[in-house]
């Protein structure tokens, strides 16, 4: 495989460390909005900053979920193996964070 288990190890608690910082920003937000109407969860999604916020916590919780499966299979899958699930993953990954961008942006943005 072509990323040595050192720097995936550095890349997923430089990702948990991120989330373990902006989860609870996220969190307040959004629990901010539990009785808000529509018209204003939308309002609030349209400030510049949230759609920012929440588009790195989806692209770091995807990319944190990516290197911890990449680990476990190549910890104990057969080297072909955990090939063909890795590039599943990634793959994967990749059309999940570009749907859930496009989704945010759709809504941000309306229809």
């Amino acid at each position: 495989m072509e990323n040595k288990p050192h720097y995936t190890w550095q890349f997923q608690r430089l990702s948990a460390l991120f989330l373990v910082f902006t989860l609870p920003i996220f969190l307040m937000i959004f629990y901010s909005l539990k009785n808000a109407t529509y018209q204003q969860i939308i309002l609030r999604l349209q400030t510049p900053w949230v759609p920012v916020l929440i588009s790195l916590i989806i692209m770091a919780s995807l990319y944190h979920a990516l290197l911890g499966i990449q680990v476990i299979s190549r910890d104990y899958l057969s080297d072909l193996s955990a090939s063909v699930v890795v590039t599943a993953v990634q793959m994967l990954t990749v059309g999940l964070m570009v749907l859930s961008l496009f989704s945010l942006t759709t809504i941000i943005m309306g229809p």
